[in-house]
């Protein structure tokens, strides 16, 4: 057993190397959902913004606060020096100096400040709801974003699967072409065509990977991953039909996008602002009551004296320099501003939501035309391709042929990417990421 022991370690730990070795090998297979989901839980803008949400959630307790009652401890110390004091019987001593010591309880509940606590109180709730429809426009933006970098890193994946096969099928065919112009069977003009139709194939390659590479790590690096560059993408760029007309998208716009909801919101804090700035022309009452003990002196010996008083206070704004009027006109000035930015705002998004509408019904007809040639192309290379395994045809018609077939793939790719753009740009116009998905 002393023997087995060190040996079965030794072999666990080859097991468990391995089995990570493997694990770090297997490449990632990342969907849209997944991407999304890492990009909402990684992106620092979205805590900060989730941060301020639970500033404002403070803000509103502390103006609830103002309903409360005030209830603090107080201690006084005091020298008034020149009071009169009479004596009887009738007797006025003057002295110079009175010390007092005083300490106990007080509480002060406000009764009515013109409404100031309530408009003040709705303003802060106006002003948390903005916030959370911030983290809300900031989740469709990141989402959106998402959606268009993983589109654009499909569409990079699915032009290098093409350019691959036109490379391979060249390659594969280059001895026997060089193999036919040794036997003089065909020219050096055609040998060197077809020569340069492998290098180009082999450019375009080469120029898709690196960009592949690219968008890749700015793709992680969007997804709060920067270190994961090797996976892959499981999705597709085929169209989904719309449905509703643009004027139907048009009312979705207006009830779904955040940034216009937020905008409501801020339009109704400072409506609150205004209601809460005529208050500053309104009295106060307040409602106070204190119970306490009090002597002439700290170190005094005698026994505290024992008090409690109940006051009510109204206090009236008289003047103040003219702030209360311009905090005023301030208030009306920027809510007015809010609502001329409000209704631009709207109209913004009615064209937005429209042209978006066009270009999504466009791209979906040049899809149809990309199609067909596509498809046209692929018939008329599966025959040529038959001449030339015959040696009907000659090898720059053939690598020529597959040139355009790889075209016309990638100009199919293309429109599909269009259309999926155009379908992004449609989504984040109405404020909804996750529509025609």
């Amino acid at each position: 057993m002393r023997f087995y022991h060190p040996f079965c370690l030794i072999l666990f730990s080859a097991i468990l190397l391995l089995s990570n070795s493997a694990e770090s090998l297997a490449i990632t297979e990342i969907d849209l959902d997944e991407a999304i989901r890492l990009a909402i839980e990684n992106s620092e803008i979205l805590k900060a913004k989730k941060e301020k949400v639970e500033a404002d959630n403070a803000g509103v307790r502390i103006a609830f606060s103002n309903f409360l009652p005030n209830l603090r401890f107080d201690t006084t110390a005091a020298r008034t020096g020149g009071l009169e004091i009479v004596r009887p019987p009738l007797e006025v001593e003057t002295q110079q100096d009175v010390n007092s010591f005083e300490f106990g309880l007080k509480a002060q509940q406000t009764i009515f400040s013109g409404f100031r606590g309530l408009f003040d109180y709705k303003g802060a709730r106006a002003s948390r709801d903005a916030s959370e429809m911030n983290v809300e426009n900031e989740k469709q933006r990141l989402s959106l974003e998402v959606q268009g970098a993983f589109y654009q890193l499909l569409l990079t994946e699915q032009e290098i699967q093409a350019a691959l096969l036109q490379r391979n099928l060249l390659k594969k065919e280059l001895p026997g072409v060089r193999d036919r112009f040794e036997k003089k069977e065909i020219s050096e003009l055609e040998l060197l065509a077809f020569e340069v139709d492998y290098a180009d194939s082999e450019s375009l390659l080469l120029e898709l990977q690196d960009s592949d590479q690219t968008q890749k790590m700015a793709f992680s690096s969007l997804l709060g991953k920067p270190g994961l560059t090797d996976f892959r993408l499981k999705g597709t760029l085929e169209p989904i039909p719309l449905s509703g007309s643009s004027e139907e998208l048009v009312k979705a716009a207006f009830q779904q996008r955040a940034d216009l909801k937020g905008s409501r919101l801020s339009l109704d804090q400072l409506g609150y602002q205004v209601k809460s700035s005529y208050s500053d022309f309104l009295p106060v009452i307040n409602l106070g009551a204190s119970y306490g003990f009090s002597q002439q002196s700290l170190l005094d010996d005698k026994d505290y004296d024992e008090f409690w008083r109940i006051h009510a206070t109204l206090s009236m704004p008289l003047f103040d320099g003219l702030a209360s009027i311009a905090k005023l006109n301030r208030a009306k000035a920027l809510r007015t501003a809010q609502e001329r930015e409000l209704t631009h705002l709207e109209r913004d998004i009615a064209l937005s939501v429209r042209k978006a509408y066009d270009k999504v019904e466009g791209s979906r007809r040049q899809i149809q035309y990309t199609s067909k040639s596509a498809s046209s192309l692929e018939r008329f290379f599966h025959i040529l391709q038959k001449e030339y395994e015959e040696k009907k045809v000659d090898p720059s018609d053939y690598s020529g042929a597959l040139s355009a077939q790889t075209k016309a793939k990638n100009a199919h790719l293309k429109a599909l990417y269009t259309y999926q753009t155009a379908k992004i740009d449609l989504a984040r116009a109405i404020g909804d990421a996750h529509a025609f998905r």
